[in-house]
């Protein structure tokens, strides 16, 4: 069960389909959405299996890693309780005619509980998947509950299947983020792991998600994003080369905010 659950529905219900789960972490300016994503897509990229794979997505939102590998996906699961955000995905994918992406507004409990009363086991070799991806669902989980969901969870992998973690940790110690409408806990490289191999995964390569932005008085103003609009219109992957270039911070700092330090990361292991 997710920790403060109606806060966090609340947050989601409320989020803009097309764009949730990609905030702009470091600048606030909406121009770092696309940039972000397209670095996160990146990095991921990295990790996934040579040529076509299938996923199971936990916590999928509105499809977004579902519709940018559509074209290397054999078979796609999506799971998330927002049933917005479910609802956006299914219409986009009817849309477009993507007959092997699937989206169901349920928890992968109830989703495991649903196949068990069809008589169809989790382990059942069509229930198999290349990749199962948490997509920041950890920090809503209390320790205890995200080790029991990782042992069911790997009734869906094959020995030489991903698991892969994106989630924002906390740098240097454990911070708990509760606010009026938005609860979570974000737990340190070294808790991840810990959990990760206790529930019987290997030690996971672990990276940032994508280069972070300077946080300043310009990369913050319209003006930032006014600047780069006339290269949109020309080559968005130059935009997003050039603010990684001139604009990022390097690979030693971090999200400051309340004095506490964030970091945003991929977890990618195997059992």
């Amino acid at each position: 069960m997710l920790k403060n659950q109606d806060k966090i529905f609340h947050f989601y219900e409320k989020g803009d389909p097309a764009i949730v789960g990609i905030y702009p972490l470091c600048t606030g300016n909406p121009i770092e959405r696309p940039y972000r994503h397209y670095y996160e897509a990146r990095t991921l990229e990295k990790y996934l299996p040579q040529g076509n794979f299938s996923m199971l997505e936990i916590g999928c939102g509105a499809g977004r890693w579902a519709f940018e590998f559509a074209h290397r996906l054999t078979r796609y699961l999506g799971l998330d309780l927002s049933t917005s955000q479910i609802a956006y995905a299914q219409e986009k994918a009817r849309r477009k005619g993507l007959e092997h992406l699937s989206f169901f507004p349920v928890s992968i409990e109830d989703y495991i509980l649903a196949k068990q009363n069809d008589g169809i086991q989790p382990g059942a070799k069509d229930q198999k998947f290349d990749v199962v991806y948490f997509s920041a669902m950890s920090p809503y989980l209390e320790d205890a509950v995200w080790l029991e969901l990782l042992e069911k969870v790997k009734a869906f992998l094959n020995k030489k299947s991903l698991l892969v973690e994106r989630t924002t940790t906390g740098v240097g110690k454990r911070i708990v983020y509760d606010q009026d409408n938005y609860y979570a806990v974000y737990r340190t490289d070294e808790e991840i792991v810990d959990i990760l191999v206790r529930a019987g995964f290997g030690v996971p390569k672990i990276t940032r998600s994508y280069p972070f932005l300077a946080s300043s008085r310009f990369t913050r103003s319209r003006w930032f994003r006014y600047a780069l609009n006339p290269l949109l219109c020309l080559n968005k992957k130059t935009v997003w080369e050039l603010m990684r270039r001139f604009f990022s911070v390097g690979e030693d700092c971090y999200i400051l905010e309340n004095g506490n330090l964030f970091d945003h990361k991929f977890f990618v292991c195997t059992l």
